[in-house]
């Protein structure tokens, strides 16, 4: 077993000096803590960029057995993209069992939330200009009138010509009456 704990420490220590300021040891039995990952563009009071802070938990065999991922909180994502994250997250657990994961499974989650980050903006960014082209379309259709061609011309001018003799006719028999 102490194997086991040495190993679990050494990669608790390795992890430490990498995100000193993000960490947040949580237990030593068993060895728990939390990590946040973010977007470049993260920042907390603009409410703006994405962050999730996980939670690792050290089972007792870890790393010969898997050890235990939550999400302890996230902001700007949808849970559809959690469960996406946790997922894709899970495999990267399951490759890598009997070898340290932490260092790999932040890096990965990194990388992950970055491009679902461009991704939901491109998303977003196109929506907002298909909504914008739909309102431009329409406006348009508004000040656009009937398209006018020979043919439709012909049609409109005969109907015209046709009323307006009418109209002759009615006030030429009005006349004679």
């Amino acid at each position: 077993m102490s194997s086991f704990l040495d190993e679990q420490k050494d990669e608790v220590e390795a992890v430490e000096s990498i995100y000193s300021e993000e960490i947040e040891m949580l237990s030593d039995d068993p060895i728990s803590f939390t990590i946040p990952v973010k977007t470049e563009d993260y920042d907390d009071e603009e409410e703006e960029g994405r962050q999730v802070i996980f939670k690792f938990t050290f089972t007792e065999k870890y790393p010969s057995e898997e050890l235990i991922l939550e999400i302890e909180e996230s902001e700007n994502i949808d849970d559809e993209h959690l469960e996406e994250l946790e997922s894709y997250l899970q495999e990267i657990i399951k490759e890598n069992l009997g070898m340290p994961v932490v260092f790999t499974l932040v890096s990965s989650a990194i990388e992950w939330l970055g491009d679902k980050d461009d991704q939901i903006k491109e998303d977003l960014a196109t929506a907002a200009q298909k909504k914008k082209d739909l309102e431009e379309e329409e406006e348009r259709k508004k000040l656009e009138g009937t398209k006018v061609t020979v043919e439709s011309f012909l049609t409109w001018k005969a109907e015209f010509d046709k009323e307006r003799m009418e109209k002759i006719k009615d006030a030429y028999v009005r006349i004679q009456n």
